[in-house]
């Protein structure tokens, strides 16, 4: 295939600027070089903000390509290679409209872990590929896992029968007696294998609807060339908040004398719902990633502004109300000499008081014998 020719060519666009992908239209951010850095990758079992679960798989079109802002070179490759997707997509859709396949796939699948006990048996037996095989229809089964979404993602193990539907067939139920092998009351359908008909219809209604998406990618990356060869621009201002994951956990291991010496301090990248507690966040926002804790953060700066507000709110009230009268100045404390001798001067006075002070007494004679005066003789008795 030759390599088209470009509309127009302009200078790369910068690094701390984001650019249009040629292929999803979406703006990602420019390497040094001038492509755009990877992106379009799916992730299994993994939450926000956490790591070291799950693994990626597949990428955009678009990775190592240059934006629309610079160049339409890269573009018009992609236009031509989705132009032989569809070319081949449209042959497909005529010849399985007008002839079709000899035989069409279809595939079922049951859960098949321990905690599904009643239909554990006749999955484990074996039971629905005998029923499939009388049928005449040729039958493969795998086993895999099955991607589950309730509060967490979270996996099951499956069984899975990948049946071919040949030419003629009519379609079949099939019960849950005959697959329990017990008799019921009820016989409602367990399992519909659809007909050549049905499984053929299918196909063609997919195989539409991916000519559809084609179509209608192929027509917006003509537009987004339009735009961009009558408005030429560097590229837009990234506005994520970017910079270093500060989620890290600490992990000191101990000395092992049995072998080398003891192993550095590492760090393990973590997710902040996890159990481990320790916790390195940054108190910077600029400087944090994960969705919780922004929010955690925003909330820290909210608090803090109504802190400084309350704070200034007082200090102007303390400012305008009037000022106190002074209080009364106390009198300077004694030193412990000062007060020995004050002490000391009291002892004196008491001791002097007291010896000036007549005896007394609480008998009724010594109360009569204060009465009379002491310059009396015998004769006055």
């Amino acid at each position: 295939m030759p390599k088209p020719k470009h509309t127009y060519m302009r200078g790369k666009v910068p690094a701390e600027n984001t650019g249009q992908c040629p292929c999803c239209l979406k703006r990602h951010r420019s390497t040094k070089r001038g492509t755009l850095t990877r992106h379009g990758w799916k992730e299994t079992g993994r939450r926000v903000g956490q790591f070291g679960c799950g693994y990626q798989w597949g990428n955009c079109r678009g990775w190592g390509k240059r934006p629309l802002e610079q160049t339409d070179a890269d573009a018009l490759v992609i236009l031509a290679e989705l132009a032989d997707h569809l070319e081949h997509a449209r042959a497909q859709l005529a010849h399985h409209e007008s002839d079709g396949e000899e035989s069409y796939s279809w595939s079922h699948s049951e859960r098949s872990d321990q905690f599904l006990n009643h239909q554990l048996d006749w999955v484990a037996a074996g039971t629905l590929e005998k029923l499939l095989k009388e049928l005449g229809l040729a039958v493969e089964t795998s086993e895999s896992r099955q991607r589950r979404k309730g509060i967490r993602v979270y996996y099951v193990p499956v069984k899975v029968w990948q049946v071919e539907i040949p030419r003629g067939f009519e379609g079949t139920k099939i019960t849950q007696d005959k697959l329990t092998g017990r008799e019921l009351d009820r016989h409602y359908a367990r399992i519909q294998v659809p007909s050549y008909a049905e499984t053929r219809d299918e196909f063609v209604r997919e195989l539409r609807r991916m000519i559809g998406r084609l179509e209608s990618q192929v027509k917006a990356i003509e537009a987004a060339i339009k735009h961009h060869l009558e408005n030429p621009s560097q590229g837009s201002a990234d506005t994520k908040k970017r910079g270093p994951v500060t989620h890290w956990l600490q992990t000191i291991h101990r000395k092992d004398y049995r072998h080398s010496p003891p192993k550095p301090i590492t760090q393990k990248r973590i997710a902040c719902g996890s159990r481990a507690m320790r916790l390195l966040h940054s108190e910077d926002p600029s400087e944090v990633t994960c969705s919780r804790c922004l929010k955690r953060a925003g909330r820290k700066a909210v608090l803090a502004a109504e802190k400084a507000k309350a704070a200034a709110r007082k200090e102007a009230e303390a400012k305008a109300a009037p000022k106190p009268a002074p209080e009364p100045k106390r009198p300077p404390r004694k030193t412990v000499k000062e007060l020995r001798d004050e002490l000391a001067k009291r002892r004196e006075k008491a001791a002097a008081r007291k010896a000036k002070a007549k005896p007394k007494s609480n008998s009724r004679i010594g109360h009569l014998m204060e009465l009379i005066p002491d310059d009396a003789t015998i004769e006055d008795w």
